[in-house]
């Protein structure tokens, strides 16, 4: 990547689902024809040997008497550049030159900021001990401080404090505070620092976020240990109703993949969620959508959690009371979760090992969610698709054991669709197979009188699967009637 031209800061700096934590770096080429036309040549040759990173140009030039704080158009000046590289030594010569530590570009950002962005505490400590203002603050609300807390630096942040810069002040976009930040961040050893320094342990952001919650999402259980025992508010509810214990219960990290079934990695979530358990979080807890902690549990594939949440007295049969949008990225309708239990949730992901927990817990295999279906129709497959659809041999036992449970072959949801109308648009043959054997009726009409074998012919945009169009016609279905 060749050298960046000019500095300026992005716009956002908020933590989380709005995360914009980036320096954004634009050319300036342009701009510089017009600076050469009235600028000493020496002092302008300062600032683009710091922008290329030529320092014993520098040096040449400032032991000549350039001026170190002539700036670019933007505003940038060598100082701004050398915190920028990261360079110390190019730092302390331009401050032996008598640059200003507080210069600001045009975006309000002065070379202490660039600097702790960067993670570097050294040339932030530098800086600070040449007079850099701990107050500093962007115009976004972001303060030094906060920059500091969202990077880890402790050391930083501790002569900060001791400075006097406030820990509890909160940018201006989302209301998030350096605590906030260091949660999210997973520093726990920067939330024990900022909670002895009088940070708010209970402030809210503007979506009633609490920095327990923030260190919940992360999955920063030392973090999360830290902020209970400094008074956070172990029921908080965000502006969507989750609680702390929600949120780690459904948070998890991916490697890829639209969404976390994809490839999903161990983290920190579950112990998080156990220890809000164990401080008496409410299990009971849902979010507006009626989402409680156990359908999260089931949802993540975590049995642990859900034997933990069950033990703590969870509502095995706990429904869904709304639909549930989609995720960013995810395009897979969540839509169908409205009535949903865990056990509904478990049979969708034909999950065999959480289905059998959640039976023993005295979990009702036929609750049907609030479009109908029932378990045996979504492990079937009504109402799913190709992209997070599991292996054929884990569709069957689910089906199976369902089976074995008493489901009704001949149950129809709202649409009029039976678990072999499923089964059949996912061209799962051994299901259909047993769902005949079962009982069900191979010639079954949906409410707009599409039978299994007419939705392999007809129902989706790929090519039909002939295997499974033999199948049916096999068990005696008729062929469809197509209107021209």
């Amino acid at each position: 990547m060749s050298a960046p031209a000019s500095v300026a800061l992005a716009a956002s700096r908020v933590v989380g689902p709005l995360a914009v934590v980036a320096l954004l770096l634009v050319p300036a080429a342009a701009e510089r024809s017009l600076a050469s036309a009235s600028a000493p040549d020496d002092d302008l040759r300062v600032v683009e040997a710091a922008e290329r990173q030529d320092w014993e140009t520098v040096r040449t030039l400032l032991a000549g008497g350039a001026d170190p704080d002539f700036s670019q158009p933007d505003g940038a000046t060598a100082l701004h550049w050398a915190a920028h590289w990261s360079d110390l030594p190019a730092v302390a010569a331009l401050i032996d030159a008598g640059a200003a530590v507080d210069a600001r570009n045009d975006l309000g950002v002065p070379p202490l900021w660039i600097a702790l962005d960067n993670g570097s505490a050294e040339i932030g400590l530098h800086l600070i001990e040449a007079g850099a203002d701990v107050h500093a603050r962007l115009p976004s609300g972001e303060t030094v401080l906060m920059t500091a807390a969202r990077n880890g630096l402790r050391a930083v942040l501790s002569r900060l404090i001791a400075g006097g810069a406030d820990a509890r002040l909160a940018e201006h976009e989302a209301g998030q505070t350096a605590l906030m930040w260091a949660a999210a961040g997973g520093h726990a050893d920067v939330v024990r620092l900022l909670a002895e320094s009088g940070a708010g342990v209970r402030t809210r952001t503007t979506r009633r976020f609490t920095a327990l919650m923030f260190a919940a999402r992360a999955g920063d259980v030392e973090s999360a240990r830290l902020l209970l025992d400094a008074g956070s508010d172990l029921e908080a509810r965000a502006i969507d109703g989750s609680t702390p214990l929600l949120i780690a219960s459904r948070s998890t990290d991916a490697l890829a993949g639209i969404d976390w079934r994809v490839i999903p990695f161990e983290s920190g979530h579950e112990a998080t969620a156990r220890l809000l358990i164990e401080r008496g979080a409410d299990v009971a807890a849902s979010d507006r959508f009626g989402r409680t902690a156990l359908h999260a549990a089931v949802e993540t594939g975590r049995p642990g959690l859900a034997r933990a949440l069950l033990d703590a007295g969870a509502d095995v049969d706990a429904q869904f009371t709304e639909r549930v949008p989609a995720l960013r990225g995810d395009y897979i309708s969540r839509a169908p979760y409205k009535g949903a239990t865990p056990f509904w949730l478990a049979a969708q992901q034909t999950n065999i090992p959480m289905m059998r927990l959640l039976l023993a817990a005295g979990a009702d295999p036929t609750r049907r969610n609030a479009f109908g279906a029932t378990p045996l129709m979504v492990a079937s497959g009504v109402g799913e698709n190709d992209a997070r659809r599991p292996s054929d041999h884990r569709v069957e036992e689910a089906v199976r054991l369902l089976l074995s449970l008493g489901a009704d072959v001949a149950a129809v949801d709202l649409g009029g669709r039976t678990a072999l109308h499923g089964a059949a648009s996912m061209w799962e043959d051994g299901v259909i197979q047993l769902l005949v054997d079962h009982g069900a009726d191979v010639n079954a009409e949906d409410g707009r009188g599409r039978t299994p074998l007419y939705g392999v012919e007809y129902g989706s945009a790929n090519a039909p699967s002939e295997s499974t169009a033999a199948l049916l016609r096999r068990l005696g279905a008729t062929e469809p009637i197509v209107e021209q």
